[in-house]
């Protein structure tokens, strides 16, 4: 902790600090009323109002509101020229190079498609042949069982026909 006296000299170094800056805020203000006052004695001068004045009424007193609307006109038109000109430009690079890419993809598009089907066919007809296959297969099953009977009741039948014929004498 800093001693009393130590304390007193800073007291008295901040003291002086703020007589200074107030000698210099003091200084500014004067200057900015004698801007003020400058100011207002040239606004006199043209024929305005000083405590209405801004920049529009300013144009206007002084005869120069025609002149800016005419060149803020004048940068109206030239931004909307310049706004065209850009979207016309930009409009054709974009169907050009539209154009490119469509011609490029469609000249790449038979390879791709007979590689995609290339891939897809296996599945395809696999799907679609499988269950054909299946009932098939089924089909045949059932068929070749229906033949075994009856090869079986055939041949029930002619044995036992064979045998009557062996024991009752006649052949065939």
């Amino acid at each position: 902790m800093p001693s009393l006296f130590e304390q007193k000299q800073d007291l008295a170094a901040q003291t002086q600090r703020t007589k200074e800056l107030n000698a210099e805020l003091e200084q500014a203000l004067a200057q900015a009323q004698q801007v003020k006052e400058e100011l207002e004695e040239a606004l006199r001068l043209i024929g305005a109002d000083p405590h209405i004045a801004d920049g529009i009424q300013l144009a206007y007193e002084m005869g120069r509101l025609d002149v800016l609307s005419f060149i803020l006109a004048g940068f109206g038109l030239f931004l909307g020229i310049v706004a065209l000109f850009g979207f016309w430009l930009i409009r054709r690079e974009s169907r050009t190079v539209a154009k490119e890419s469509a011609d490029s993809f469609m000249e790449e598009m038979p390879d791709r498609v007979k590689k995609y089907l290339e891939q897809i066919t296996p599945d395809i007809v696999k799907d679609i042949a499988s269950p054909l296959v299946k009932q098939s297969q089924e089909e045949l099953e059932r068929q070749n069982k229906e033949n075994w009977s009856r090869i079986r009741e055939y041949s029930k039948k002619t044995d036992t026909e064979a045998l009557f014929n062996s024991i009752s004498g006649k052949e065939k």
